[in-house]
């Protein structure tokens, strides 16, 4: 009963910090439109040459841009402290689960060598809440701009007319917001498939640093036997050994690393030009000013940035993906184990704690 009224106040106090990120990141969202809406005057007063309009420009862009500050100041706040909540949740959880009668020596005969408690508990449970925090609040600010600037920047798409070979105008409907799909779609699918094998990398890079962490620990509570019997050399062997294997799976996760990089980064220069490129036509013709054009690039950026979510975070997901297994089946694992009566350790373990609670129960009676 503690361990479910525990958990509904995480779910009740996790769920509040999530509806007031939810209203911080959506204030977010309207900041961003005033400060497009801005960014087009701006430039129209430079084309102008009007310096008054631009001296009541800067004014407004302080005030807007103070306005941002504060809020992304409260967003930072309170998704470092979904992070720790969630942490505190998860890690009770793990605990209730491992530390109960008998369990953690069923775990220990039943678990192979890279099966690591102290692993899964603070090292899986900490990188795992803390990518879901990350993951999770950069995908919520993603569809919240990517819902606000999508019609913003469509009806932007009606001032981006072209004139065909006769000198008729001519509009694709929503023309920003279909270049800014297809370049999406084109990034996302690429970034994907060169990131796809990180997720078995991390997973399994995990795998071996949990038993090198193992291994290093049994050599340090077995110092006085490896003394004694001279095994230094070869524990030696076998440390490096486990090490080896680590190196290894680090420079394949480097290498993928590495070619993941190339699609992000050159995705990221390439968003720079792109609705230059796509709205420069419209401009030329003098269907559409500079501060319009100023209009289009922001918000095609900021529906760019909305849609790569995932090509920035590939390398993220493919490691929240492989702590998410880690977690999921060693809490699977733990709940899988049942006590087996015919056991004889654990008969005796159960007659060693009944002679101390007697030894106790004696010695309480005396002394009344």
């Amino acid at each position: 009963m503690h361990a479910l009224g525990e958990a509904r106040r995480y779910r009740l106090l996790i769920g509040t910090l999530v509806c007031v990120l939810t209203a911080v990141v959506s204030a977010v969202a309207y900041g961003q439109i005033e400060l497009n809406a801005w960014n087009g005057s701006f430039y129209d007063a430079i084309a102008r040459r009007d310096f008054q309009a631009l001296r009541r420009s800067i004014y407004t862009f302080f005030g807007i841009a103070g306005a941002l500050l504060l809020l992304i100041v409260a967003q930072t706040w309170v998704q470092e402290m979904i992070k720790v909540r969630l942490r505190e949740w998860l890690t009770h959880d793990l605990l209730d689960s491992w530390l109960v009668p008998r369990r953690p020596h069923l775990l220990a005969r039943a678990s192979e060598a890279d099966v690591h408690p102290d692993q899964y508990v603070q090292a899986d449970a900490r990188q795992f809440t803390e990518l879901s925090t990350t993951l999770g609040c950069g995908l919520l600010q993603s569809i919240l701009l990517l819902a606000t600037f999508t019609g913003l920047l469509w009806s932007l798409s009606d001032q981006v007319v072209f004139n065909l070979f006769d000198g008729r105008p001519f509009s694709i409907p929503g023309y920003m917001v279909w270049c800014a799909l297809i370049y999406a779609a084109a990034g996302s699918w690429l970034a994907w498939l060169v990131g796809r094998p990180l997720i078995r990398l991390n997973a399994e890079r995990q795998n071996r640093e949990a038993e090198l962490r193992s291994t290093l620990a049994r050599i340090h509570g077995s110092a006085d036997a490896i003394a004694l019997h001279g095994m230094e050399c070869g524990e030696r062997g076998a440390a490096g050994g486990v090490f080896a294997s680590v190196t290894e799976l680090s420079r394949q996760l480097a290498n993928g690393v590495a070619r993941l990089t190339w699609v992000t980064s050159g995705y990221g220069w390439l968003g720079l030009i792109v609705p230059v490129i796509a709205a420069m036509p419209a401009y030329a013709a003098g269907s559409l000013s500079l501060g319009g054009l100023m209009m289009v690039i922001g918000a095609f950026n900021q529906v760019q940035n909305a849609l790569r979510w995932f090509v920035d975070n590939v390398d993220k997901i493919a490691d929240w993906r492989a702590r998410l297994q880690r977690v999921s089946s060693f809490r699977e694992s733990l709940l899988a184990l049942s006590p087996d009566p015919q056991d004889e350790t654990l008969t005796s373990i159960e007659r060693w704690h009944g002679r101390v609670s007697a030894t106790r129960s004696a010695a309480a009676r005396q002394a009344a």
